[in-house]
């Protein structure tokens, strides 16, 4: 009789013990889906606090005569609403590789030979530091006549223009730079079918350079900068330096406006020279600008070089005295949370309008 007792004893306190297990795994469970709603519901309401604030910003920036870079802290029913507007006419649009493919394969650099002057190079490619731009640095040193006939086939201008930047940001030396562009340029000519939201590793790193750089009737435009790291050539540091120079808009022209640059823009500046302008002498351009600004590209390309380029007709389209893109950042915080808006602006006739919107996380236009 005791051995009875003893054993439904044991049951019962089984049966506690799991109900107790059941109990707490249930409490857990739903503070885990109160979390996640409350999280929820903060963040669908910060997403409308800023596209209100976005709606402020754009009809304030209507109102003035130039729109300037800003940083800047509103606060919206007593939330401060941190945003960043930036002139986006200011950086390389990784699209100009677009129409920088060449329908004429003739036209390319052969790709046995790059690729066998790259292998001999890795070692330094691997370790590229950035030089500094000072006049004595290596990236003022221009391609060579045969460099640059070289840049030039590999996608006439916007590539050109794209090798010298390589150049002087990473002080990635020539050879290297050239490869990485026809890579580039290849990328950008890719296929609309082909993956565009993955970012390869290390393991597919070379998987695109066999792409023909035939514009295909449908092509998928770049969408993100971190595109770049599937390109042989482009690890984590170097896409680290290059970010700050490149942006990525919805079309395919390269246009930058000489009124939006200032000195630490020097690079880019000779960049957009492919070579004939050295990056300490367009940094001191830059400086010496009028207090009004440039009022014809002319007057900055006679004072760059006395050599006139090949590229002058396509300089004189790309060099501009107006910005188009403008973005809009915005994020706001607590203790746990953070959510961010990112916005492309565009002025049309002296109108703002939204034509991009990034929700959450992401990249910078």
């Amino acid at each position: 009789m005791s051995d009875q007792k003893g054993s439904a004893l044991l049951m019962v306190l089984l049966m506690m013990a799991l109900i107790l297990t059941v109990t707490v795994l249930s409490n857990e469970y739903w503070q885990h889906v109160m979390t996640r709603s409350q999280h929820s519901v903060w963040q669908t309401h910060m997403k409308w606090m800023l596209l209100g604030n976005e709606k402020i910003v754009r009809n304030q920036l209507q109102k003035e005569p130039k729109i300037r870079p800003v940083r800047r802290i509103a606060v919206l029913d007593d939330v401060p609403v941190s945003y960043e507007i930036r002139d986006r006419s200011d950086c390389f649009n990784l699209n100009s590789l677009v129409s920088a493919g060449s329908s004429d394969k003739s036209d390319l650099p052969g790709r046995k030979a790059v690729k066998d002057e790259v292998q001999e190079n890795e070692s330094s490619v691997a370790g590229s530091q950035i030089s500094p731009l000072d006049g004595a640095s290596a990236v003022d040193m221009p391609l060579t006549a045969n460099d640059e006939g070289m840049a030039q086939k590999a996608g006439h201008y916007p590539a050109a223009v794209f090798t010298h930047l390589l150049i002087n940001v990473t002080g990635m030396n020539p050879v290297a730079a050239k490869s990485v562009t026809q890579s580039a340029v290849e990328w950008a000519n890719r296929a609309a079918d082909d993956s565009v939201n993955n970012v390869a590793g290390e393991e597919d790193k070379n998987a695109d350079r066999q792409r023909s750089v035939d514009l295909p009737a449908s092509y998928a435009p770049i969408l993100d900068s971190r595109e770049l790291r599937r390109l042989s050539g482009i690890d984590q540091k170097v896409l680290d330096q290059l970010k700050p120079w490149v942006c990525v808009l919805p079309d395919n022209d390269l246009t930058i406006n000489i009124n939006a640059l200032n000195p630490y823009h020097g690079p880019m500046l000779a960049a957009l020279f492919t070579g004939s302008l050295p990056v300490s002498k367009a940094s001191r351009l830059l400086s010496e600008r009028p207090p009004e600004g440039w009022t014809d590209s002319a007057l900055l390309m006679a004072a760059a070089t006395e050599k006139e380029s090949e590229f002058k007709k396509a300089m004189g389209k790309t060099l501009v005295l107006e910005s188009r893109y403008f973005s809009l950042s915005q994020w706001v915080t607590d203790d746990e949370n953070e959510y961010v808006l990112r916005s492309l602006l565009k002025d049309e006739n002296k109108k703002l309008t939204v034509i991009q919107r990034r929700y959450g996380m992401s990249e910078a236009y």
